[in-house]
């Protein structure tokens, strides 16, 4: 998930700080790790595990928020408890495999403007 960071305001901390929290709105008895600074293909990264129950079931979220050039973007791994150990090690393997496509951001952006105009057009035209 990402959020342009000219929509946003404040700093990858803030951003990280939100989502995690945004997160664990959605669980009972949920808990956050402290961030774990890191660097992902040079972009500063914060990383946490978050815990808690959804639906009955206990889950463990791996949430790490990165800081591009465009872009603040939220990467979300999940697993059980009962298979945390081999997950996790995936997750720490993926995750650092993350690159920010800043044309593809570029080229997101202009068709998500397009589609708005597409659908203003089509209702003013209805009307």
């Amino acid at each position: 998930m990402s959020d342009y960071k000219s929509d946003f305001v404040g700093t990858l901390e803030d951003h990280a700080n939100v989502t995690s929290q945004n997160l664990l709105a959605f669980l009972e008895e949920g808990t956050r790790s402290d961030f774990e600074i890191i660097e992902i293909n040079g972009l500063s990264a914060l990383q946490c595990e978050i815990t808690g129950i959804s639906e009955l079931t206990r889950i463990i979220y791996l949430h790490t928020a990165i800081e591009g050039e465009l872009c603040y973007y939220q990467v979300l791994a999940w697993t059980l408890p009962s298979k945390m150990p081999g997950a996790m090690k995936v997750f720490k393997e993926v995750i650092p495999s993350f690159i920010e496509l800043k044309s593809k951001a570029d080229n997101y952006k202009n068709i998500k403007h397009a589609s708005l105009r597409t659908v203003f057009s089509r209702k003013n035209h209805l009307q």
